[in-house]
């Protein structure tokens, strides 16, 4: 509807910049990346001096994956307008795409120079930082999460009970522990939670409610419960409280995280030994389980998942029977793999994949191996202890310390960001175990 009305407004004042300029924004929207630019472009030939459509055309362009150009699309708004924090920012990121970190950390320090309370510059400069040895500081750095709008909106809660600082003895106190980001997120950052339950025996988890059974069975010496985050009013039966991905930084930070991470998640053993058998009528073996996109797609998420023909080295192995645990939006996949590849991926339609996480973990734990890319599944498998195999890409936001999958058997195998997935996975079918 808002291109039609720029439209109108175009045919009216044809010589209107900031016309061509919206008209890209909304375009951009629709992820249509070439007519965005051609808006753009067609923004800057009206209005040479125009630093924020120079700005937004980068971004498409690095959206496009034109990285050199986006860059040359933001130091032209630079050009212009030598004070434009965004502009700054932007050309961070592009660096920190194409593994440039030490340049990224610069361009983000220009941008928290020309605006001190820039958040979102203040994040991205810890996603950098921990991608590198000051990982503690990125660690830090992260505590500007809470002024980004996102984070704002999404997860941020407010307590009378005091943050605790992960240092100050909390004797006979109750500390409430609650989550925040998405399910899978939480499920890594539960890796610490036997070390602190083992020091304060007054914990209180508030995790997703699809993560509330998992969390019971695995963690019994912690009350575990759903999160109240959309309740009005909540009765704090708690001294402190801390959110989940704070008190990981703190065990990161102690060192504790950084020994071998052993497995951390127990699914019911029943339901562990009914897989088995489920699995044992259909071959002998081996079965792998894979995932290979997240329920959240996007163009911004797009970077971090293999092509499904890449997926061709894994699948072409004619002796391992695959189960499927991707959670959703996965028939018409499993229909591509199928007919292009002459494999059989195996889908238990009893499974809810998406919300029943207590039998995802122990189909997981049944499984010979898994091969997935970083989703809530991979990191269940992990946290079970299967041996897992996780492509990714090197410079994911992602991939590092606080975002990693945990476990003890896990092997990660890394893309660059100009290469192909075809590497990468090919390694992954090396690792495959045989029957």
């Amino acid at each position: 509807k808002a291109i039609v009305f720029y439209n109108k407004a175009l045919s009216l004042r044809p010589n209107h910049a900031e016309g061509y300029y919206n008209m890209g924004i909304a375009l951009k929207e629709q992820g249509k990346l070439e007519k965005a630019i051609e808006a753009y472009n067609k923004a800057l030939a009206l209005k040479t001096d125009y630093a924020e459509a120079y700005n937004n055309k980068g971004n498409a362009l690095k959206d496009q994956g034109e990285l050199d150009e986006a860059i040359e699309a933001y130091r032209k708004a630079l050009e212009v307008k030598p004070g434009y924090a965004e502009a700054h920012y932007n050309v961070g990121n592009v660096l920190r795409i194409q593994g440039k970190l030490d340049e990224a950390i610069k361009a983000y320090r220009r941008a928290i120079a020309i605006k001190p309370d820039y958040a979102k510059a203040y994040e991205s400069l810890s996603f950098a930082k921990l991608q590198t040895s000051e990982w503690k500081q990125g660690l830090d750095l992260r505590k500007w999460r809470w002024k980004t709008k996102k984070v704002q909106k999404s997860y941020l809660r407010h307590f009378k009970a005091p943050l605790w600082d992960g240092k100050t003895k909390i004797h006979n106190k109750t500390l409430l522990i609650w989550g925040e980001q998405g399910p899978g997120d939480m499920i890594i950052w539960a890796s610490c939670l036997t070390y602190f339950a083992s020091i304060h025996s007054n914990l209180i988890l508030e995790c997703h409610p699809k993560l509330v059974n998992l969390f019971r069975l695995s963690f019994p010496e912690i009350k575990i419960r759903p999160e109240r985050k959309n309740l009005e009013e909540v009765t704090e039966d708690f001294d402190i409280q801390v959110p989940m991905e704070t008190l990981f930084g703190y065990a990161c930070k102690s060192n504790f995280l950084i020994e071998e991470q052993q497995q951390y998640l127990f699914p019911d053993e029943e339901r562990v030994l009914f897989w088995r058998k489920k699995l044992e009528t259909l071959s002998s073996g081996p079965f792998i389980g894979i995932s290979w996109k997240s329920p959240v797609m996007n163009l911004k998420r797009a970077k971090n998942y293999a092509d499904l023909l890449s997926w061709r080295h894994i699948l072409e192995h004619s002796d391992a029977t695959f189960i499927n645990l991707q959670s959703v939006n996965f028939d018409t996949d499993i229909a591509f793999f199928n007919k292009s590849f002459g494999c059989n991926i195996i889908n238990f339609e009893e499974l809810d994949l998406f919300n029943k996480l207590e039998d995802v973990a122990a189909l997981s734990q049944a499984l010979d191996q898994v091969v997935s890319i970083p989703t809530a599944a991979v990191h269940i498998s992990t946290a079970v202890g299967t041996d897992t195999i996780i492509p990714t890409w090197k410079y994911s936001s992602w991939n590092n310390p606080l975002f990693n999958s945990r476990g003890p058997n896990i092997k990660f195998l890394y893309k660059e960001t100009e290469e192909p997935w075809d590497r990468v996975m090919q390694q992954a079918s090396k690792s495959l175990v045989s029957g």
